[in-house]
């Protein structure tokens, strides 16, 4: 391995065992679960779309965008990201009501 894999596994794993510890600390138990993680999805979907576009150029964005509709979009990806709103809820619920070692074991 080199040291910037090394590295990085190392920061993952200090995030991995902090994050409980901060968002227990940092969202009060009275907050809107649905609001947090909205505002987090809304902010991955900005910065996923301002990278792609940064990285392509027009003719591939068009590319890629050939033969999709609204229809479709809800198809193949509705139903997954429905599911990934439910999970990212119950994981804000599980840090603010689970110690962290808890939380991180199960």
């Amino acid at each position: 391995l080199t040291p910037t894999a090394i590295t990085c596994m190392a920061l993952l794993a200090l995030q991995f065992g902090i994050q409980p510890i901060l968002v227990r600390k940092f969202t009060p138990q009275t907050i809107n679960r649905s609001s947090v993680v909205l505002i987090q999805e809304v902010v991955k979907f900005g910065i996923a779309g301002s990278m792609y576009w940064a990285g392509t150029g027009k003719e591939k964005r068009v590319k890629d965008f050939e033969g999709w509709s609204i229809k479709t979009w809800i198809t193949l990806a509705g139903l997954p990201a429905f599911l990934y709103t439910i999970q990212n809820i119950s994981s804000l619920m599980a840090y603010q009501n689970l110690e962290a070692l808890t939380f991180n074991v199960l």
